[in-house]
Order: C-alpha cells, then sequence, then structure tokens
C-alpha cells in the first residue's frame, strides 16, 4: 500500500503521529543539528524547525533542493553540518 502512495499522501499520514513520536525535550543541554532538506516531505523544513526550537541548544540548517535522504543526496554538506555541532 505505501509503495502505491505519493510522497505528499504519506507525509499527510505519517504527520498526524508526528508530535508524540518526535516531541522535543527541552531538557537536553547538548548541542544539536538539525538537518533537513527544503524539498522534504516527510520531515518538512516546519517540523524541523519545531524540533530545533524545541531543544535547548540547537541550529537548524536547511539544504537548499534537497530531499528527505539528506545523506545521500547531500553528504558532504551533511558531514559539515556534522562536524560544526562537534565543534562548539
Amino acid at each position: 500500500m505505501i509503495d502505491a502512495m505519493s510522497p505528499s499522501a504519506l507525509a499527510e499520514m505519517l504527520g498526524h503521529s508526528w508530535h508524540s513520536t518526535c516531541a522535543p525535550s527541552s531538557g537536553d543541554p547538548r548541542p544539536t543539528q538539525v538537518v533537513v532538506g527544503t524539498r522534504d516531505v516527510l520531515t518538512p523544513p516546519r517540523r524541523a524547525r519545531i524540533l530545533a526550537d524545541g531543544l535547548a541548544d540547537a541550529r537548524l540548517t536547511q539544504l537548499a533542493g534537497c530531499g528527505h535522504m539528506v545523506m545521500l543526496e547531500r553528504p558532504n554538506e551533511l558531514a559539515d553540518a556534522i562536524g560544526a555541532v562537534r565543534a562548539r
């Protein structure tokens, strides 16, 4: 069934459970880098912003034109973002 769904329909379906499974934890003081593609329909940038805003020391990086598979689409930029958080 999921194979036949469009990405936007799947995102809509999964979006209903997002807050219960990905609620931010403002009590975690560790530096965090939230990385999202601007074309990600499964975890859209607006949801990544909610996540980053809910964490004590988080920064949001949006990769223009990138979809949900950041690690495959833009591995070098993801590595740079991870390196930046490790340096903090």
